[in-house]
């Protein structure tokens, strides 16, 4: 019968598995780019803007690479289900 897990083996295997990796040659960290705030902001004004011109009042997500709202704005008059939309639209992309 074999023994339950406990978080000492757990945590050992884990070391195991990162210490074999890395003498594999593989990169023990990823690097990624993301947005930054100031990007993220000036792309949803930017869709707002479009959106005004055009006669429409909307909302305007910029979402991170996991999903996560970076940034939100909403014009003055549109309603507040234009969050959510501009949200899953946003999320449909990723």
């Amino acid at each position: 019968m074999a023994r339950p897990m406990t978080p000492w083996t757990t945590a050992g295997l884990l070391a195991a598995t990162v210490a074999s990796a890395v003498a594999n040659g593989a990169e023990p960290v990823l690097t990624f780019r993301q947005l930054s705030l100031e990007m993220a902001n000036q792309l949803a004004m930017g869709a707002v803007k479009a959106c005004r011109e055009q006669g429409y009042q909307v909302s305007a997500v910029v979402v991170d690479r996991s999903g996560n709202p970076q940034t939100l704005m909403r014009d003055a008059l549109a309603s507040r289900f234009t969050i959510q939309i501009a949200q899953e639209k946003a999320n449909a992309v990723i």
